[in-house]
């Protein structure tokens, strides 16, 4: 009994809830009637069936459909994820900064380009020029996911 009752209520409740809220919004609901109904001097019977009948709002009071929804302050902070240390070490590590690390607790430098390749094919004179515009922009994308798609778009195969 003490469940059917706790249902009804919470029934009645969120069927409020909608009809202030299409109340609020500025929804018509006689609109919708009128066109779902072929004569317009339709009287509905006593017999009928109708959505804001079905449920007994006994307890449930209307507010003034007026009233302004609430504002002001929270209970609780909301959440700010682009503050939390551990993102702003993610955020620090993919551009390419110095950052501290979480799990070694050792302190990261800045990315730098390695010193040239010294190989027979003079690997250095073939590179050079692009090397550092390819560093700084894919450092500056400062995301894992478009530093991957940059690379994949630079890369050639013949």
């Amino acid at each position: 009994m003490a469940a059917d009752n706790r249902r009804v209520s919470r029934v009645a409740r969120n069927l409020f809830n909608v009809n202030v809220s299409a109340t609020r919004l500025g929804v018509n609901n006689e609109s919708s009637d009128s066109e779902n109904k072929e004569d317009d001097n339709y009287k509905p019977d006593d017999n009928e069936i109708s959505s804001s009948s079905d449920v007994n709002l006994g307890q449930v009071q209307r507010l003034p459909e007026s009233s302004p929804p609430k504002s002001g302050k929270k209970r609780w902070k909301q959440r700010t994820p682009s503050s939390y240390q551990r993102n702003k070490r993610k955020r620090r590590r993919n551009e390419g900064r110095e950052y501290f690390s979480e799990f070694s607790k050792k302190n990261i430098n800045v990315r730098i380009i390695g010193p040239p390749c010294s190989c027979k094919k003079e690997c250095k004179l073939k590179v050079a020029d692009k090397e550092q515009e390819i560093f700084n922009n894919f450092w500056d994308l400062s995301s894992y996911d478009l530093q991957n798609m940059y690379l994949f778009g630079c890369i050639k195969v013949e």
